[in-house]
């Protein structure tokens, strides 16, 4: 699998992730217990500036349009 294209390495990600679900527990007053919720909106968070932007989405869509159509 090439992963030339990946903006983030996974470990980037997770340290990206990490960060994002500590700020949302400070955010919300450090509450016990609610770590994987935070971690869950922080993947969220994270996985949406990740998202390739239209130009990307079109410039892909077109090599498969020509290449990966299984007629």
């Amino acid at each position: 699998m090439d992963n030339s294209n990946t903006r983030y390495s996974d470990t980037d990600r997770e340290e990206r992730i990490r960060e994002r679900a500590y700020s949302l527990w400070i955010e919300q007053g450090q509450p016990e217990g609610r770590d994987l919720e935070h971690w869950m909106e922080a993947e969220r968070n994270v996985g949406g500036e990740e998202a390739p932007q239209p130009r990307e989405m079109d410039e892909n869509l077109s090599v498969l349009g020509k290449e990966g159509r299984n007629e």
